[in-house]
Parts: structure tokens; C-alpha cells; sequence
């Protein structure tokens, strides 16, 4: 009976230090993340190891296990036995971020649009009405546009697709971020949400569509500009 107990005892202590290991790397994971996709770490700026476990207060080992992990996703490039920076936004990312945007989201937000609640729907063009008009934080903006177009995926209710559009827009954050320091593209990004709201609230899906669908496009163009 001394041995079950002590086993359980040692068990339990087991699955704790896994879980705590686990729970910092994911600390350390959402931490360089959020710096990586907020551009508070700029494309091409090298990372430190030790300074991001310093920032933390963790070891590491967890930070190391991050950064992998950030690696496999192409968030970063880690250059043995030289460094690791924030991979760069070229031409091709900004291509290949667009192509997937351009044949998911107008075919989700047709399918999707019946489950937009209308007092959401209200409250978004509220914002970005009023972000044409107002001196707001171009990094708040981001995080509106990025939850606008968040949410219409996640009405769609398929899970995978969330799973999979989540990634690519972290990666097109960054992009977002820089390009918006464009102030003249802010604001006809913003003018371009309301119109395709508008035309979700007529009930106009293929007007609605077609203004996604050009709001893409002059997206992508606009960050294109980073990669030349």
C-alpha cells in the first residue's frame, strides 16, 4: 500500500513539473509572438535568448523550446551558432498570405454572413466609422481589422479553418502593422470595411463579396510596397 501511495506522490509530482514546463514554454511562445507580430521586434532585428528569459523570468530552456516552435511557424530564422532574428516580410510571404486570404475569406463570408449577429455587425462599422474621422492608434486599428475579419471566420464554425487562418493572420499582422503606418491607406482601409459592412446589412451578399474581394486587393497592393 506504501508503494502505491509513494508511486501516486511521484507521479503527481511528475505530471506538475510537465505541466509548469509546459506552461512556461507557452509563456515564452506568446510573449516573443505577440513582440514578433506587433512589429515591436522589426523584420531582420536579431533575438536574444537570454534576454528574452531575463524579460520573462524564466530559464532558457522554455525560451529555446519557443523559439523553435516560432521557427517551424517562420516567424523567426535561427542561424546556428550565429543567432536568430525575425524573418523578414518578402514579396513571396505577402503572395502567399494574399492567395489564401483571396480564396478563403470571400467564399467563408458568403456562407457565413447569415450568423453575423446585426448588433456586432452595427458595432464594427461604428469603429470604423469613427476611426476615419479620429486620431486613433494606427496599432489599434490593426487589432480591429484583424478581429473583424477573425470573427467572420469563426463564423463559419470549422474549426480547422480557424486553426489555419489563425497563423496566417499573425503573419499578415506584421505586415498590417507596417503597412498602416501608411496614413492615407488607413483611413480607405477603414472607408473600405464600412462599405462591405453596408453591404452585409442591405443583405447584398455578392456586393458584399466583391467589396472583400477589392479590399484584398488593395491590401495586398499596398503591402507590397514593404518587399520592393
Amino acid at each position: 500500500m506504501q508503494n502505491i501511495l509513494y508511486n501516486r506522490y511521484i507521479r503527481c509530482i511528475m505530471e506538475a513539473a510537465v505541466g509548469k514546463q509546459l506552461d512556461l514554454k507557452q509563456k515564452a511562445y506568446q510573449a516573443i509572438k505577440d513582440k514578433v507580430i506587433k512589429c515591436e521586434i522589426l523584420p531582420g532585428e536579431d533575438i536574444s535568448e537570454n534576454d528574452i528569459a531575463r524579460e520573462i523570468g524564466i530559464s532558457r530552456t522554455p525560451v529555446r523550446e519557443a523559439l523553435m516552435r516560432l521557427e517551424h511557424e517562420k516567424f523567426i530564422t535561427i542561424y546556428p551558432r550565429k543567432g536568430i532574428v525575425v524573418s523578414n516580410i518578402s514579396i513571396d510571404i505577402i503572395n502567399d498570405i494574399f492567395q489564401i486570404r483571396q480564396i478563403v475569406e470571400p467564399q467563408i463570408l458568403y456562407e457565413a454572413a447569415k450568423n453575423l449577429p446585426l448588433n456586432w455587425l452595427k458595432e464594427m462599422r461604428r469603429k470604423f466609422e469613427t476611426a476615419r474621422d479620429d486620431e486613433v492608434d494606427f496599432r489599434a486599428l490593426v487589432e480591429l481589422d484583424k478581429e473583424f475579419h477573425k470573427y467572420i471566420i469563426n463564423a463559419s464554425g470549422n474549426a480547422y479553418l480557424q486553426r489555419l487562418m489563425e497563423n496566417i493572420y499573425d503573419q499578415n499582422q506584421r505586415i498590417r502593422v507596417i503597412s498602416s503606418r501608411d496614413k492615407a491607406r488607413l483611413h480607405i482601409s477603414n472607408s473600405e470595411h464600412v462599405c462591405l459592412i453596408d453591404a452585409i446589412l442591405d443583405n447584398d451578399l455578392e456586393r458584399a463579396v466583391k467589396k472583400l474581394r477589392e479590399h484584398l486587393d488593395n491590401a495586398r497592393a499596398s503591402a507590397l510596397k514593404l518587399g520592393r
